[in-house]
């Protein structure tokens, strides 16, 4: 990569898109590949931090305490857009006492990295469903975060596990997209940040903490007002992400995310564009069905169709390995992806897509992809393994990626934890969200412009998933959301379903489940 970059200056910008580097190694040369004295370059609290040119960082010390926020947040509890105003009022809150820190924190969306510097320790906070990927460990002693795991991996210079290497070769890896089992990365002794877990490291050793679960009063709320409230966080956001950015626009389909997140936008629509790209069969349905949708509403829908002819972009084959390096090389980008980066690194339409991604955490999906109302009460490494994977062949393969899942779940969880929500929630939250689609939003969208997602709050997660699971697999919950903001969207029978998703191919899953994860190898 390094021989591309230096050879290929026009595309260096495209490298570890609004990414970080944050170390206590003061060694690294900022001029040197792959920040070529173009990064932002920090001395703060002890460490040296380094931010891609397109990232925005915060920062702000008092006294022995020190607080530094990379990427965008804003409360939509409190209607608080401004990071300087968060970090502030965070900052005076964990120096009075952790719960009241805590209770704050857990009202911002965004997509971001918070650290908290506190004497000697560190503390490593990611957003509510990882969408910002943040990767940790140490190296000779010294301490390594970053929003990419190859850029660690080139600053020390580390080699693939053999493990990973073996699974990215498998020849049914590709299946469900490319993401890791668990919290490991490509490089031992590095891991990922799991939602709803901080990480403390006192300078030698990291310890992983759980700080949310759920809100108590959450599940005495009668179903009505749990509509309300989630459609007025929804709203909130909405509103603040209108204030935070010029020209925010909402990429739309005819889901039922998307039109969740265009109801909540109700008496703002003059303040946000709206498009939807085809590069494929499906995604013309798609935007047909936004097409649609907005024409109802009076509103332009901008509509931009991307050459499935290579030849239409420039440094193709180039945006392509950076794209799968920007991934950490742990699979191969769809080709129609490819050509949708490299369409919209010259689009300059707009500052930020409002993505509705995270909507999935409340929308049972595992119900929903295997055609099942019931799952078992607990889940097994080996249940775990299968729902992460197709693993028919390679025995020992199957048994290390057990082997993985049962460190996982014995790190992450316990049985007081899924009192309080069902594993298939949390599964999904906190494992299947940050693994692969926050992955996509770091390395490949983000690659192009800013996203930001309404939805990636703990609050909002939490209420949704409050609701019963009847009403989730319905998608009840949404329906009444839109009703409740926006009739019209409601009522206008315009829908989208995802193709792939159909019924033979969920019960063909559903066998798959039942049987590889029984049997014994």
């Amino acid at each position: 990569m390094q021989t591309i970059l230096d050879n290929n200056s026009e595309v260096r910008n495209l490298l570890f898109p609004r990414g970080f580097l944050l170390t206590n190694n003061f060694n690294i040369d900022p001029a040197a590949y792959p920040f070529y004295n173009e990064w932002q370059d920090f001395e703060f609290c002890g460490y040296k931090i380094l931010v891609n040119p397109k990232q925005k960082i915060y920062l702000l010390n008092e006294g022995d305490l020190g607080i530094a926020l990379i990427g965008h947040a804003y409360n939509p509890v409190t209607n608080e857009s401004s990071e300087e105003l968060l970090i502030h009022k965070a900052l005076d809150y964990y120096a009075e006492q952790e719960s009241l820190f805590t209770e704050y924190f857990n009202m911002w969306s965004g997509v971001f990295v918070l650290f908290i510097f506190d004497n000697e320790k560190l503390r490593i906070y990611g957003d509510a469903a990882g969408m910002y990927t943040v990767f940790y460990g140490s190296n000779s002693e010294k301490l390594y975060c970053s929003s990419h795991t190859n850029l660690i991996g080139d600053i020390c210079g580390l080699e693939f596990d053999d493990y990973v290497k073996e699974l990215i070769h498998y020849r049914f890896y590709p299946l469900f997209g490319k993401s890791l089992p668990g919290d490991i990365t490509p490089y031992n002794g590095f891991k990922r940040v799991i939602p709803n877990h901080y990480i403390l490291y006192d300078g030698h050793t990291f310890q992983i903490r759980r700080f949310f679960i759920k809100s108590d009063a959450v599940c005495n709320l009668p179903y009505h007002e749990i509509v309300n409230r989630c459609a007025d966080l929804l709203s909130s956001s909405m509103h603040l992400i209108a204030q935070k950015w010029s020209t925010p626009a909402i990429s739309l389909t005819g889901g039922c995310d998307s039109k969740t997140t265009l109801s909540c936008a109700n008496g703002l629509y003059n303040k946000y564009q709206y498009f939807s790209y085809s590069s494929s069969e499906e995604e013309e349905v798609d935007m047909k069905a936004a097409s649609r949708i907005c024409s109802m509403l009076g509103l332009t829908h901008i509509k931009y169709r991307i050459s499935n002819k290579n030849e239409d972009y420039s440094n193709l084959e180039v945006i392509e390995k950076i794209m799968e390096y920007n991934c950490g090389n742990i699979g191969k980008n769809n080709p129609n992806d490819i050509r949708k980066r490299a369409f919209f690194i010259n689009c300059n339409d707009f500052d930020v897509e409002v993505k509705s991604w995270v909507s999935e955490v409340a929308r049972a999906y595992y119900h929903k992809r295997f055609h099942q109302k019931r799952f078992p009460k607990k889940i097994t490494p080996k249940y775990a393994t299968n729902l992460y994977k197709v693993f028919i062949t390679n025995r020992k393969l199957i048994q290390k990626t057990d082997k993985i899942f049962t460190d996982f779940l014995t790190t992450y969880y316990s049985e007081e934890i899924f009192k309080s929500k069902k594993w298939y929630d949390l599964f999904f939250w906190e494992f299947r969200m940050s693994s692969w689609n926050g992955l996509v939003i770091t390395g490949e969208h983000q690659i192009s412009y800013d996203i930001t997602i309404p939805y990636n709050n703990r609050y909002l997660l939490d209420m949704m998933l409050s609701t019963p699971i009847e009403y989730r697999i319905e998608d009840k919950l949404h329906k009444d959301i839109m009703q409740l903001k926006n009739n019209e969207i409601a009522n206008c029978n315009i829908s989208v379903v995802n193709v792939k998703h159909t019924k033979r191919r969920a019960i063909a899953e559903k066998l798959y489940l039942m049987v590889f994860s029984k049997v014994r190898l």
